[in-house]
């Protein structure tokens, strides 16, 4: 641009400028280039970081479907033992009933055998009297027989 300035000819002033024109044109399109491989670059880099991304939510969609399924099936087996649980609650209660029921039975029985066995003293008891009753009775017949 300098030569612009500085030439006074018409016809220099034009292939100067028309020189001068040229080479910022030859500039600017080096500088587009430039812009535009860069532009290029980071384009393709965007693009191997949207690959890898992609990559990574593919991966972690995988994970999170493999995780909801063991989820569920823990929720599914959490079902199941709270259902298995309130069955042996019920098996219990009813153990614990079958238990107080036979409790009262053997504290029944216990009662009527304790009554059976002072029955059975109090025969004991009788038959020893007779017993002793029939001997006196038998001896004193054998001396009646004997007189």
């Amino acid at each position: 641009f300098l030569f612009c300035k500085n030439s006074r000819t018409t016809g220099t002033h034009t292939i100067l400028s028309s020189a001068a024109s040229d080479v910022y044109k030859r500039q600017e399109l080096e500088g587009t280039r430039r812009r535009i491989a860069e532009l290029e670059d980071l384009g393709r880099q965007s693009a191997s970081d949207l690959s890898e991304s992609q990559t990574e939510a593919k991966r972690l969609v995988n994970l999170l479907e493999t995780t909801q399924q063991q989820l569920q099936d823990a929720i599914g087996d959490a079902a199941t033992l709270q259902g298995r649980v309130a069955e042996l609650e019920a098996s219990l209660l009813a153990a614990q009933e079958v238990e107080r029921n036979l409790k009262q039975q053997a504290t029944i029985d216990a009662a009527e055998l304790v009554k059976a066995l002072q029955a059975a003293a109090v025969a004991g008891e009788r038959a020893a009297v007779l017993t002793e009753q029939v001997a006196r009775l038998e001896a004193e017949g054998k001396k009646a027989s004997e007189r």
